[in-house]
């Protein structure tokens, strides 16, 4: 009997021992997970939004092109449609010695094709000549033939010649210099050519001289181009081209088309 009142206490005794063990893990357990710090969330500052700024363009406000004096804006207009004239072309230049040469020609022309006309056959090469020249004005090709009653086209009347465009095209054509004038023109004075009645616009080169174009009112083309310099404030002509006999609207194709 005694025997089975020491195991039962001892047995009693073990539970309590287990008890307080668990408890032991549990609270130490417990103090553990307790004792570790929570990290506490870090609050990202939002980044600033970049404003991207728009710039308005005023169009209203944009550089203006310059504006034709009302004199000459008139025969700007007044000739824009001219595609078919002709006229005497010469010229006078001045060389470094003080004297003026120059050549002269029949001008033709109608869309972009054209002729000249010289007044004695020029020489190509060694023995041949051409006193016509065709040019197509688009395609930049001179094509020329002795059409002259002279005795050098004898032999040679139905011969073409291949010709430097660069040589034998237009030099100041009359309708160019009117419809490109320089904005600065100003019309100085009215003056009479040929019995025709012209406005004289005046304006000033890049190297300082001094442009006088004569333009026809009635029909707006150029009669006379002229270049001035000075020297000790006197004006003298360095240039000169005369467009005489002008004619309007009577080319015909087959006088500026080589058959």
């Amino acid at each position: 009997m005694k025997i089975k009142i020491i195991i039962c206490g001892l047995f009693m005794v073990l539970l309590l021992l287990m008890g307080c063990s668990k408890e032991i893990v549990t609270k130490t357990d417990s103090a553990k997970k307790t004792s570790t710090p929570v990290p506490t969330p870090v609050q990202s500052t939002p980044k600033a939004i970049e404003k991207k700024e728009t710039v308005a363009i005023d169009w209203g406000k944009s550089v203006k092109k310059p504006v034709l004096d009302s004199a000459v804006s008139k025969l700007v207009e007044t000739s824009k449609d001219i595609n078919n004239y002709q006229y005497f072309f010469q010229t006078w230049i001045r060389d470094k010695f003080g004297n003026y040469g120059g050549e002269s020609y029949q001008v033709y022309i109608k869309g972009l094709k054209a002729k000249k006309v010289y007044a004695s056959p020029k020489k190509i090469g060694n023995a041949d000549y051409y006193s016509e020249v065709y040019l197509d004005l688009d395609q930049k090709k001179a094509v020329g033939v002795c059409d002259s009653k002279s005795v050098l086209c004898r032999g040679i009347l139905n011969k073409k010649f291949n010709l430097s465009y660069d040589q034998e095209k237009l030099v100041k054509v009359p309708k160019e210099l009117i419809q490109l004038i320089d904005t600065r023109a100003k019309k100085v004075e009215e003056i009479v050519i040929d019995n025709e009645k012209a406005s004289v616009l005046k304006y000033p080169t890049t190297n300082n001289w001094t442009t006088r174009l004569s333009v026809g009112t009635y029909y707006g083309l150029p009669l006379r181009f002229e270049i001035y310099s000075y020297v000790d404030e006197e004006e003298i002509l360095q240039e000169k081209y005369q467009y005489g006999n002008l004619i309007i609207d009577q080319v015909t194709k087959k006088e500026v088309n080589l058959s």
